[in-house]
């Protein structure tokens, strides 16, 4: 019965003409993207400045950084482009600092990358974007080409500061997300870490994994924090190959200290 009726429906479906596949809309060239972004980043309420090299945006960094009490930095930004600032977890730091993976003309998006640590995307009130100028790019199909298959497990489209306007209809800021957003772009900035070493997302200090938990590397991760790291506590991310999931007496002793997320650093195997 069942080979008579997919014969029939394979039949049926050979008499049907091709619909072929739907051409994509014309998409309006962009001669200057800079020039673009950065009219893009006016309409979309982003603070932007263009320095010609680190040291004058060292000088500028140092002012801008008075009238804040902390901040949250990426390991993805160089030292030297760091703020002079006590550091603070994403929670409670008054300013957010990372680096754009890219930036989109058209729209006027940054693209950032979850490996980053999106708290520090999302939480402190203000968010500093260190952008290269060459990592500008006219669309979002050209951006998904640059980053190819060098993807993480998320990459965030920041296109200005957090806007809603769900409670009777009156826009407010800063509401989801940072109220501010600020772009320094500089002609070059020193590439991510390659180290095979492992890099916090919140802050603290890398810490060895308990063997026990090394097959759950290829599935998510799985580290200990705290002065001995047979004590501790496992965080699971889950990837798209499925979970690890632990004994319960893995599970009761990983429940003794809080986690700290951590993640490997770009590039590593």
């Amino acid at each position: 019965m069942k080979p008579t009726m997919l014969a029939r429906i394979r039949e049926a479906a050979a008499r049907r003409p091709d619909p072929g596949l739907m051409s994509p809309p014309p998409r309006p060239s962009v001669a200057d993207a800079r020039a673009l972004l950065e009219r893009r980043f006016g309409d979309n309420g982003i603070e932007w400045l263009v320095f010609a090299d680190e040291t004058a945006a060292r000088d500028w960094l140092t002012g801008f950084a008075v009238d804040f009490e902390s901040a949250a930095v990426s390991q993805w930004v160089p030292e030297s482009l760091a703020p002079p600032l006590p550091t603070a977890p994403p929670e409670t730091a008054a300013l957010g600092v990372s680096r754009a993976r890219l930036a989109v003309a058209e729209s006027g998006t940054l693209i950032l990358d979850a490996r980053e640590g999106r708290r520090t995307h999302l939480l402190p009130p203000t968010h500093l974007i260190w952008l290269a100028t060459g990592d500008v790019v006219a669309d979002l199909p050209s951006a998904l080409a640059r980053l190819g298959g060098a993807l993480p497990s998320a990459v965030g489209l920041h296109s200005g500061p957090s806007r809603s306007a769900d409670i009777g209809g009156v826009l407010v800021q800063g509401v989801h997300g940072p109220g501010r957003v600020m772009v320094v772009m500089l002609p070059s900035i020193s590439p991510p870490p390659r180290s095979g070493k492992l890099s916090p997302l919140r802050g603290g200090k890398a810490v060895p994994a308990d063997p026990e938990f090394e097959r759950a590397s290829s599935y998510g991760l799985c580290v200990f924090v705290g002065g001995d790291h047979q004590r501790g506590d496992c965080h699971y991310r889950p990837q798209e190959r499925g979970g690890f999931h632990p004994s319960a007496a893995q599970r009761d002793r990983g429940a003794r200290l809080r986690h700290r997320v951590l993640l490997p650093e770009p590039g590593a195997a």
